[in-house]
């Protein structure tokens, strides 16, 4: 079937550390849709593991590529511009963060509250589209939680598909960002539920 790509000079990720005080998604250039030809399902991709700073790893498929242009507080960040498949990872101090955890919220469990925060920042910079589907997760042994959502996004003309992963380790929050058009996630769910939970901490 034939379905519209766009096509990014590149692609700023949603999320930045919270000390950043900083929460933006833009493009530099207005975008420009054309046709392509999409098969209703991605062909099975070849994976490799990312290892970052002997901190944590993450599989990542081999057609996506390094980047530094995604997300400037983002550890990790690979990016397909021709599929439009994006990556990041952002890693926050849990010794940090806590004391303002608390503060945000003091009812439920830090994964929750983490996770809670950073929800609030990304429904105040885009407009989501229907319900958020949460699911709590245990990553690598971690508390976890997982957000799946589409969204439109200013300046991006087609609605966006994003899997987050929110993961409290032994000494870091970690917020796993995947993303691509909504009219891709389906071909692309396995692919990107998969980093989320290939996440290994070191």
């Amino acid at each position: 079937m034939r379905s519209r790509k766009i096509s990014f000079s590149f692609f700023i990720s949603c999320f930045f550390s919270l000390p950043s005080f900083l929460f933006l998604f833009f493009s530099c250039n207005t975008p420009a849709v054309h046709e392509k030809n999409n098969s209703d399902s991605a062909p099975t991709a070849s994976f490799r593991t990312v290892n970052i700073h002997n901190e944590y790893s993450l599989e990542i498929p081999l057609h996506l590529i390094s980047t530094n242009s995604l997300n400037a507080d983002a550890s990790l960040q690979f990016a397909d511009n021709d599929s439009n498949e994006f990556v990041t990872v952002i890693d926050e101090e849990i010794s940090v963060l806590d004391d303002t955890l608390r503060i945000y919220n003091t009812d439920h469990d830090r994964i929750s509250n983490f996770t809670a925060l950073h929800m609030s920042m990304m429904k105040a910079a885009v407009k989501i589209n229907g319900n958020v589907k949460y699911s709590q997760q245990n990553i690598d042994n971690l508390p976890a939680q997982i957000a799946e959502f589409a969204a439109d996004v200013p300046g991006i003309p087609l609605p966006i598909g994003y899997k987050i992963a929110f993961v409290a380790g032994k000494k870091k929050y970690y917020t796993i960002t995947a993303w691509c058009l909504q009219e891709d996630e389906k071909r692309n769910a396995v692919e990107m539920l998969r980093m989320l939970h290939s996440f290994r901490e070191k």
